[in-house]
């Protein structure tokens, strides 16, 4: 029999970082006491953090869909159910770091949940989904988060925006982004897009801005190349030669004519 392999979105593992055993040395009474403690807190942080690692691991596909093609509604629910371990995951993980701010795993854990959530949102929960939205929005004007990070994250949410509204204006969106990162390319960028395809008139004016603005000389060398397509249609082409037969061919002079 043909395998047909498949294996639907599972959310991600993050690699499993090996526990460092800390050497011991001879402790007074009163400090063996304290020590005791502090090994107790350790050992049950320790406990939490596996548990964090044992629920990050994606659900394993059922067996049979190694030799059967699995449905698509069998892919749907499968991936409902994995959205909402990783939603459960991320929720672990972010207890951990509350709980356990100053343990060596703290970083590591506020990492694997914020990839948790996003990848949760991916496969469908909703409230994961506004969670992360949440997120972005809030890191996309953070002024820690590195510029190209807060771009990102800003044409993400106004990319939702613009398909969640009945008008779908995405050259509102691109002028949102233009002038919040006005040195950046992102906002220029999409805004020649929005122009491809618009009538001549609009397309001039818009390769005309960008031209003039501050974006980089890869996005205004595409503007240019938008400007050449636009005034190149309904012009005949400018192509001579001379025909196998030794005739003189220019194309310009057959505008209306029969070619066969």
């Amino acid at each position: 029999m043909k395998r047909n392999l498949l294996v639907p979105k599972t959310f991600a593992i993050v690699t499993i970082v090996a526990f460092v055993g800390i050497s011991t040395c001879a402790l007074s009474a009163e400090d063996s006491s304290a020590a005791s403690t502090t090994n107790a807190v350790s050992s049950e942080a320790d406990l939490a953090w596996k548990e964090v690692e044992r629920a990050s691991r994606p659900p394993t596909p059922p067996g049979e869909w190694q030799t059967v093609r699995p449905s698509q509604e069998e892919i749907a629910e499968f991936n409902k159910k994995s959205g909402a371990l990783a939603a459960e995951a991320a929720d672990k993980a972010e207890a951990f770091t509350k709980k356990y701010p100053d343990h060596p795993k703290a970083e590591l854990a506020k990492k694997k949940h914020d990839q948790l959530v996003r990848i949760a949102a991916q496969l469908g929960d909703e409230s994961k989904r506004a969670e992360l939205e949440a997120a972005d929005a809030k890191k996309a004007t953070d002024p820690n988060t590195p510029e190209e990070e807060r771009v990102r994250f800003r044409q993400m949410t106004l990319m939702k925006q613009v398909a969640a509204s009945p008008d779908r204006d995405y050259e509102k969106a691109a002028r949102t982004l233009i002038s919040e990162f006005p040195n950046r390319d992102e906002g220029y960028s999409l805004l020649l897009q929005t122009a491809d395809g618009a009538d001549t008139e609009k397309t001039r004016k818009v390769v005309k801005e960008i031209e003039a603005s501050p974006a980089s000389e890869k996005v205004k060398s595409a503007a240019k190349g938008l400007a050449r397509k636009i005034e190149a249609v309904g012009k005949p082409l400018d192509i001579a030669f001379n025909a196998v037969d030794g005739r003189d061919v220019n194309l310009a002079k057959m505008k209306g004519k029969v070619v066969l």
